[in-house]
């Protein structure tokens, strides 16, 4: 049970948990979707070549 599931649990009646915690999920994800922007100047590199 994660602590948002316990403070939902303390608040909302035992039939409403899961659909706040599905809105709030989606809700977070959509945030992350609409307001965050790809970095394009930095290029990850790693080197998993063996050292000699």
């Amino acid at each position: 049970m994660t602590p948002l599931t316990r403070f939902y649990s303390r608040i909302l009646p035992v039939y409403a948990v899961w659909p706040a915690l599905t809105l709030t999920y989606a809700a977070a994800i959509s945030v992350l979707i609409i307001y965050g922007r790809p970095i394009t100047n930095d290029i990850v590199y790693i080197d998993i070549e063996a050292v000699r």
